[in-house]
């Protein structure tokens, strides 16, 4: 799950206006590298019925920016599976990378609305998620 935009400033300027928009966004920078032009954000919760996600953002700014998502699938045990004193372990986390269309809306979409606010125009390539006229997202094949 990747999102790219086309650079429209310098890459230290550019990366530094993804994390205001990131920010704005309520995102949390847990690592910054100036060196290598990137960031991580702290972890967020998108909280859904039995099987919350937790995500992170690595965001990079080379020839465009680049924002990927890294995520967990939490999934509880089978009641068959726990041990009735054991109070851990009744929590699975899997990695996750491929999120379903909704959650990568959810993440995506005010991202983009935002970095659209201030110049930087959505880069479409393959095998990568894309706005379509209608503003949703569509899978190239």
């Amino acid at each position: 799950m990747v999102l790219s935009f086309n650079i429209i400033k310098d890459n230290v300027t550019s990366l530094h206006d993804i994390q205001n928009v990131l920010e704005y966004l309520d995102y949390e920078i847990e690592f910054f590298d100036k060196t290598d032009k990137s960031f991580i954000t702290k972890t967020k919760l998108v909280k859904r019925f039995m099987r919350p996600i937790t995500y992170k953002l690595f965001v990079s700014s080379n020839d465009r920016i680049t924002i990927m998502i890294d995520s967990e699938v939490q999934i509880f045990k089978r009641s068959s599976n726990i041990s009735l004193g054991n109070t851990q372990n009744q929590v699975i986390k899997n990695s996750s990378d491929d999120l379903n269309l909704h959650i990568q809306k959810k993440i995506f979409n005010p991202i983009i609305k935002n970095m659209n606010k201030i110049g930087y125009k959505y880069f479409e390539s393959e095998k990568y998620l894309y706005l379509n006229k209608n503003c949703g997202f569509k899978i190239q094949h």
